[in-house]
């Protein structure tokens, strides 16, 4: 994971996922989101690596959006109000 990601952007980011209402502004609920993304992205990646000729700019910008979303979780887990059991059901 890209590690070098700047913290005061990830709000940003989260905000994009998931803007902030009275329905959705829990912590977990947005991890819960993020990790959803992280499933999606790692699936995408997998699948345009096993293609006969990857697309090398698809496949950077999903890792790049990857990358991203693993530095939110992170993020959320250090910053945010969650503690690693309420998104564990999550990850598989």
């Amino acid at each position: 994971m890209n590690t070098e990601v700047n913290d005061k952007h990830i709000p940003a980011v989260i905000d994009r996922l998931m803007p902030r209402s009275p329905y959705n502004a829990s912590s977990s609920a947005i991890a819960a989101k993020v990790i959803e993304d992280i499933h999606f992205l790692q699936d995408r990646i997998e699948r345009i690596k096993k293609l006969q000729t990857p697309n090398s700019t698809v496949l950077k910008t999903y890792q790049s959006m990857l990358e991203s979303r693993e530095a939110v979780l992170v993020w959320l887990r250090e910053n945010g109000d969650i503690e690693e059991e309420d998104v564990s059901h999550h990850v598989g």
